[in-house]
């Protein structure tokens, strides 16, 4: 399995389409077309339902896209991460700046300057062994290779078992998985100590065994009976206003709107709405709708004719990252 074919899978599952996906990617189509079949020979399943109009995944192709994307970005992360690292070690950094100006405006970027590259100073300190524990969020979990490091502890991983969202025990389950990976590295044993308060659920029991195909077997059933994906697909509408009451009052008439107008479709259902995470951002109230659908187009169009999508105070966001 390589890189490109995971990357030209992400693209075509988009845009449902492996002409377009060629065109984005700037490639061949025939080497979309190849790169799939291979991915689906090698996994032993079917990824999409072709028909002449478009390609749609199948369920299983949808858990693969779920689980490849957040590879995807920690990969890409990673790359990232190691540009910064790279750039950071090359020679000194001169800047030109009038006095008067620069007696007001330096302090203040060089402060964030520093607070944005600290954790790639310490780490590379740490990596050289001048420390011996290192205390940090989920950044440390990161895909550092580090073989000194044989002791790892995490402390509330089940944080996120607490967080309005349906990947809730996915996050748990990835964090605890992850961060285990960085103890005991090379020929050295490791061991990891893990701290929660919810002991006896499954993300946690999975995470601390490692065990993979029981973790997807009691999520998925969750999921299913949940109606969540990969048995639909999500549309997330951010309602804000200055004014609570009002940003409260214009979900609740969209929610109705919606409502009344696939009121005979079962497979379309409205949730919320319910206060944004960060239910106050920059002066303005906020509130969220959540779309379950397994008609996405017909959805986003009527969303479309209600021009919702023009609306500066409404934000939609397409099979959102995060539901909260």
């Amino acid at each position: 399995m390589e890189l490109k074919q995971l990357e030209y899978f992400q693209m075509t599952s988009r845009l449902k389409n492996i002409t377009r996906a060629a065109k984005r990617l700037s490639v061949s189509q025939p080497n979309i077309t190849v790169a799939i079949k291979k991915l689906e020979a090698e996994l032993g399943i079917q990824l999409f339902e072709r028909s002449q109009k478009q390609l749609s995944l199948t369920p299983e192709g949808a858990v693969f896209l779920n689980r490849i994307e957040l590879a995807l970005r920690n990969i890409q992360d990673a790359v990232l991460e190691v540009n910064d690292y790279k750039q950071l070690q090359k020679g000194t950094i001169k800047i030109g700046i009038p006095s008067m100006i620069g007696a007001y405006l330096f302090p203040k970027i060089f402060s964030g300057f520093q607070k944005k590259f600290a954790h790639l100073d310490i780490l590379k300190q740490f990596k050289a062994g001048l420390y011996d524990i290192l205390l940090g969020t989920q950044m440390v979990a990161k895909g550092h290779d580090i073989p000194t490091v044989t002791a790892v502890g995490i402390i509330s991983a089940d944080s996120s078992l607490n967080l309005p969202d349906f990947r809730a025990g996915e996050r748990c389950f990835g964090l605890i998985t992850q961060t285990a990976g960085r103890a005991g590295r090379k020929n050295k044993r490791g061991q990891v100590i893990v701290q929660t308060y919810n002991l006896e659920h499954y993300a946690v029991q999975c995470g601390i065994q490692q065990d993979y195909n029981h973790f997807y077997n009691e999520e998925i059933l969750l999921r299913k009976a949940m109606y969540y994906p990969p048995f639909c697909q999500l549309i997330k509408l951010i309602i804000q206003d200055e004014n609570e009451e009002n940003a409260l009052t214009k979900a609740q008439n969209l929610k109705k709107l919606i409502k009344n107008k696939f009121q005979d479709n079962k497979n379309i259902i409205v949730m919320g709405p319910a206060p944004s995470l960060i239910a106050n951002f920059k002066g303005m109230y906020r509130f969220n709708l959540l779309l379950k659908t397994n008609d996405l187009d017909t959805l986003r169009n009527y969303l479309r004719e209600c021009k919702v999508d023009i609306d500066k105070n409404i934000t939609v966001d397409i099979n959102p990252i995060n539901t909260n």
